[in-house]
């Protein structure tokens, strides 16, 4: 659980993380849940879903019986390719 340094400070102090932790660039990896991923990527929940079915958009995982999250560094690759494509 992360700590915060004061109560002044609203971010988080995370322990350093161990090689198999990080992600691209050495980035730490985050869960993130549906309403992030929408505002991310723009896209409708239902054609989010779709993708993830056609196998072309990163599949959401389940961590509860409600609730399923994506890596976020895999939806930051898709949307970095989409990017190359249209570049």
């Amino acid at each position: 659980m992360p700590q915060v340094q004061s109560r002044t400070s609203p971010v988080p102090v995370m322990p350093p993380l161990s090689g198999d932790q990080q992600a691209i660039g050495g980035k730490p990896s985050r869960l993130i849940r549906l309403p992030e991923v929408k505002l991310r990527v723009g896209l409708a929940r239902s054609t989010i879903y779709r993708k993830m079915e056609e196998g072309t958009f990163p599949r959401s995982r389940s961590i509860s019986a409600k609730c399923a999250v994506w890596v976020e560094v895999e939806v930051q690759a898709w949307i970095d390719d989409i990017v190359t494509r249209a570049g």
